[in-house]
């Protein structure tokens, strides 16, 4: 699956963070927006009926899958589906 991971934040609240610190973060992010996935995801039963589906944000391993950026500039992981530990609710 292609999950869109969410961007490092450039400063909290007046102190800027070093770019070698938000590299670093980047890498080791664990939240994003699926943003595409094979049919065969999911179909070990790991999450019951209650799947990812395409839109969804979902909480992943530390450091898992492969980082690349798409055609559009954005950054985004391609994970396994093992991988996935959790679907997070958006506040509404």
């Amino acid at each position: 699956m292609i999950v869109a991971v969410a961007p490092v934040a450039e400063k909290h609240g007046s102190v800027f963070i070093p770019d070698s610190v938000r590299d670093k973060d980047k890498l080791t992010g664990v939240q994003g927006r699926v943003v595409s996935k094979s049919p065969a995801c999911f179909d070990h039963g790991q999450f019951g009926d209650a799947v990812p589906e395409l839109g969804d944000i979902v909480q992943f391993a530390k450091l898992a899958g492969v980082m690349t950026t798409g055609a559009d500039g954005r950054e985004y992981r391609i994970i396994q589906d093992k991988d996935v530990m959790a679907i997070v609710e958006e506040a509404a």
